[in-house]
């Protein structure tokens, strides 16, 4: 079972008061030194010092140590006897500081306090934790904000994660916690004189979040998010690839609210004759991210951000509430059936130009380059020439069974489930399983898509304004396994509305950033 899937759900397992606790250990001090310091985690008299090299010896097995600001603990026998006291483990041979960033209850409860410090048996040393509150202060990831344990971590600084599978599959709108995070660089902190700088048009305005909600139409847009890295680990295994390993779930689904950008350019008396005039082709977006290469940077077509069908919006609701601060916060662009890259977070600025984003993320990153650029240098040379990554190809994958998993047949089928997305605002027609190479196929049912959604951007007629197919479907299928096959591979392609479908491997579609991967998603599995 995953460690967040282990029983009691509250990390630690602190706090829960009803739980007498009795403790006989080695490390304990003494009972006429042990008072609880009027702050848990103070330094204390009397206590051995420890490194903290000498902590992260203690990450599981026979011993379990962790520190809270000065303290040290040793919780081996409280995880042992504690119901949810796995969870902690997280935290072993380390700080649980970032862990009850998420779960605050336990730092609120003096219960929890005294408990903690019943475990007590030592300080971090003055010069460890000197060093541990300087590098605080001057580390650009220093204010980043709590994070799910769930999320599978590809990268901590900057921090990226996509959901376990079968976490994924379980709603079809993702939740905010769970939602796979991209971030390029460290999360901005944003303060309260937030406002937001529309330049280019025949005005330049500052535009505050209150202003925003208090003088547009809102609109919400049910829209999927993808990574154009979405499933690299896959491309990987023909020939080796640049960048972030990400499994098949770099990719999630939200309810997105806001305003329209084509109603906030409009404001700023954005119109074609302008356009025409100043030779206006694209719309920029800075954010507030910025690092060595200067700020996170983007942009779109003019067209695009102007039509209301492309239904554009920059949003400050994600599932219903503000957006969490790895998304965005406190307003972001959703770019709607374009890749997850031009949906710029924490957004400082909207420019109208004559040219795209002169950003590294526009320019040299996110570019469509083909298989026969084998190395950095003569990949980098084509950037110049290439054009960036705009719309997703259809795209779809399994999310159980997964990998090695040994299956479950019951009336001689098993069930499987997962995604599938047609990208540009196209729907999904069909999605089809086979367990042996495509000799035979099974079709999925489709089995939740985008309410409302009846028709696609390609399917309206007239001037029918049904809503795009911005979103995912979810599919499931119950698929007979070989016969006297232990072992085999179930693979899954979707069909859109333009009837574009997946190749079946990523050799035609190979290139050395691993972006793009849309062949037929293959799991491997037993029965």
């Amino acid at each position: 079972m995953k460690m967040w899937r282990l029983a009691g759900g509250m990390l630690a397992g602190f706090g829960t008061g009803a739980y007498a606790y009795t403790h006989a250990k080695t490390h304990k001090p003494p009972t006429d030194v042990y008072v609880v310091p009027k702050e848990a985690g103070a330094r204390r008299s009397g206590l051995q010092d420890y490194t903290l090299d000498e902590v992260r010896k203690h990450n599981g097995g026979d011993s379990i140590w962790v520190t809270f600001k000065d303290g040290v603990y040793d919780i081996t026998d409280f995880v042992e006897a504690h119901p949810g006291g796995e969870k902690i483990l997280l935290a072993a041979g380390g700080s649980i500081e970032p862990f009850w960033q998420i779960y605050q209850v336990h730092r609120e409860s003096s219960i929890t306090m005294d408990l903690l410090e019943s475990l007590r048996i030592g300080n971090v040393t003055q010069e460890d934790r000197e060093k541990q509150l300087k590098e605080a202060a001057s580390d650009p990831y220093a204010n980043e904000p709590p994070r799910h344990p769930a999320l599978e971590v590809l990268s901590m600084r900057p921090f990226n994660a996509e959901p376990p599978k079968d976490l994924l599959a379980d709603s079809y709108y993702t939740p905010n916690e769970t939602f796979y995070v991209r971030n390029h660089l460290p999360v901005p902190v944003v303060g309260d004189d937030y406002s937001l700088e529309v330049k280019g048009g025949v005005e330049e305005k500052s535009l505050t979040l209150e202003y925003l909600k208090k003088n547009f139409e809102h609109t919400t847009v049910p829209a999927t998010i993808q990574c154009a890295g979405n499933r690299r680990k896959g491309m990987s295994g023909m020939r080796s690839v640049d960048g972030l390993m990400w499994d098949s779930t770099a990719i999630s689904t939200a309810t997105w609210t806001g305003v329209k950008l084509s109603d906030v350019l409009k404001h700023v008396g954005a119109s074609g004759t302008l356009a025409a005039k100043r030779n206006i082709k694209h719309i920029v977006f800075e954010g507030l991210d910025g690092g060595l290469d200067g700020n996170y940077g983007a942009s779109i077509s003019y067209e695009r951000a102007m039509d209301p069908d492309a239904d554009v919006i920059i949003a400050w609701e994600m599932n219903g509430h503000p957006l969490p601060r790895d998304h965005g916060f406190p307003l972001r662009v959703v770019v709607p059936g374009l890749v997850g890259a031009r949906s710029v977070k924490w957004l400082k600025s909207i420019t109208l130009s004559t040219e795209e984003s002169q950003s590294i993320w526009q320019q040299k990153d996110y570019k469509n380059i083909g298989p026969s650029f084998l190395d950095r240098l003569s990949v980098s040379a084509a950037a110049k020439e290439a054009p960036p990554v705009r719309e997703m190809p259809v795209q779809s994958a399994i999310l159980t069974p997964d990998e090695n998993d040994k299956v479950k047949v019951v009336d001689g089928k098993f069930h499987a489930k997962g995604y599938a997305w047609g990208g540009g605002g196209r729907g999904i027609q069909r999605v089809d399983v086979t367990v042996n190479g495509g000799m035979s196929w099974t079709q999925a049912e489709l089995s939740q898509t985008q309410q409302g959604a009846t028709k696609d951007k390609y399917s309206r007629e007239g001037d029918d304004p049904s809503p795009r197919q911005w979103a995912w479907t979810l599919w499931q299928a119950d698929v007979t396994p070989p016969a006297n096959q232990k072992n085999f591979e179930v693979c899954v392609k979707a069909v859109n509305s333009a009837n574009d479908t997946q190749p079946e491997s990523p050799k035609g579609i190979w290139n050395l950033r691993g972006l793009l991967n849309n062949s037929w998603h293959c799991v491997k599995v037993e029965q």
